[in-house]
């Protein structure tokens, strides 16, 4: 089929969404957030002393104030043991104010270990309330204040630097985070063996944040070392969650035979301890059918995919992008088997899915656009073919950024009509120039290469083009003079 050449160079499959591809963190796990934004502004002595005048607190606190002075310890201690009940009540506008003024004053007297407790107080408070900015720039304080007294090589630093690069993580400010993860590894490996499993954990957040970052080769080394581990202690969903982390990194660095072996590692871990209607379950036999279908091996491909979009389909939840995604892949599993009319229908479930979610993702819809319109070419269905294809061009057009898939879709879109269109090759160049522009900025990629040897090609072709019809035009006036004579 004429097609068929074509297939390596559309995006073969989407990629799942990153954020759906790694777990939560798990101390996030633990905290109740509240439902309610704050305006957490009344953390000066001044606005302290306004709202005891108006007689916001109790009068055990104004009494301790009047007898001992408002810096006192006396009054300070007082703070510290209401913030904490206030905290634990979820009266978090009160705890804050308390524990501010509290650390304040063991700041003054020089209290350091009551500060101490008093910033982690204040980094919780401001974690619940969905502060993340302040709550890092506590953690690093409180950091900072120990590594003064005690020096930078204390181990019981260690959680505060996983804490700090935790928080970084969640923000996808993967440097950060990895920074902080390193660190706490190395103070977890000065206090010997016996924290041998809190250095594992870390080593999988390495992995983690380094793979965000690209630098697989990294993150490929952390993995590993964390899934050995517990491969020997047989902790299953450990041995899931960093089996999963290995293939998305095999991927990544072209070894998809690396990516299969580890896809289907985590699918049999993911069996043993996750229900099996689970959204792990659903997703990593989606991972698994995209390594399959990579690999050529499009029955199993077609299996896994399947199962991963019955599960996705009876979830209550509505996963609507996941089944998109997995709709999108299925299309172009059956299209290789040349059962277009099935790959059609999936494409086109898929399509409506991606335009009616509401966080409309308009690259994915081009990239299904372009699919739709191969699908139609191959059934020799000319014209709604151009029209998928048009509309995919319309969504690109609209996309300035620098992104490699548009830049993918136009160089096949050109590919396509330079084929099959004679009297598309000016569109078709046009095309193929504007996906060597995006692809321009990594030169030293086989796309790059590719796209310049299709503008060129089509640069030639174009001019042969109009050599022969300007040859034709002069044929065509001699003609006409002698007929004249």
């Amino acid at each position: 089929m004429l097609l068929s050449k074509y297939l390596r160079n559309f995006v073969p499959v989407t990629k799942q969404i990153q954020s759906k591809t790694h777990q939560k963190l798990p101390f996030t796990n633990l905290l109740n957030f509240s439902k309610h934004p704050l305006s957490l502004n009344f953390c000066s002595q001044f606005a302290f002393q306004e709202r005891l005048r108006q007689g916001h607190y109790s009068n055990e606190l104004q009494q301790l104030i009047e007898k001992n002075g408002a810096d006192s310890l006396e009054v300070a201690n007082f703070l510290e043991t209401t913030s904490f009940d206030l905290n634990k009540k979820g009266d978090y506008d009160d705890a804050l104010e308390m524990a501010l003024i509290a650390k304040n004053i063991y700041r003054d007297k020089k209290m350091s270990a009551s500060e101490f407790i008093l910033l982690d107080l204040i980094s919780e408070i401001y974690l619940k309330t969905k502060n993340q900015e302040q709550a890092i720039h506590t953690l690093e304080e409180l950091i900072n204040l120990k590594e003064t007294l005690h020096g930078a090589k204390n181990p019981l630093n260690s959680n505060l630097y996983y804490r700090t690069g935790s928080l970084y993580f969640h923000q996808g400010k993967f440097e950060n985070a990895l920074k902080n993860f390193e660190k706490a590894h190395d103070l977890v490996h000065q206090t010997g063996p016996e924290e041998a499993s809190k250095a594992i954990y870390l080593n999988y957040f390495i992995g983690l944040s380094a793979y965000n970052l690209a630098k697989f080769e990294d993150a490929k080394k952390a993995a590993m070392q964390a899934l050995d581990y517990y491969s020997d202690k047989g902790d299953q969903k450990a041995i899931y969650r960093c089996s999963h982390l290995l293939g998305l990194i095999c991927e990544e660095m072209d070894d998809l035979d690396g990516g299969a072996l580890y896809f289907k590692k985590a699918l049999l871990a993911a069996e043993e301890v996750y229900k099996p209607d689970s959204y792990e379950v659903a997703l990593i036999n989606y991972l698994v059918g995209k390594s399959e279908y990579r690999l050529d091996r499009t029955d199993a491909a077609i299996k896994y995919t399947t199962k991963a979009l019955n599960i996705y389909q009876k979830a209550k939840n509505g996963f609507q992008l996941d089944i998109a995604d997995t709709l999108y892949n299925l299309s172009l599993m059956y299209y290789k088997k040349k059962q277009t009319d099935t790959a059609l229908k999936n494409l086109n479930e898929a399509l409506e899915l991606y335009s009616s979610h509401k966080m409309k993702d308009e690259i994915k819809i081009a990239v299904a656009l372009e699919t739709k319109g191969m699908l139609l070419e191959s059934l020799e269905r000319d014209e709604e073919a151009i029209e998928a294809f048009s509309e995919a061009i319309k969504i690109c057009d609209a996309h300035p950024e620098q992104n490699p898939k548009i830049a993918k879709i136009y160089f096949n879109i050109a590919t396509i009509y330079s084929e099959l269109f004679g009297d598309k090759l000016e569109e078709a160049q046009d095309y193929a120039e504007k996906a060597l522009k995006i692809a321009a900025s990594k030169k030293d990629s086989p796309f790059y290469r590719e796209a310049k040897a299709l503008v060129e090609a089509l640069d030639k072709n174009n001019r042969n083009k109009q050599t022969i019809e300007n040859e034709d035009d002069h044929v065509c006036d001699d003609h006409c003079k002698h007929h004249h004579h």
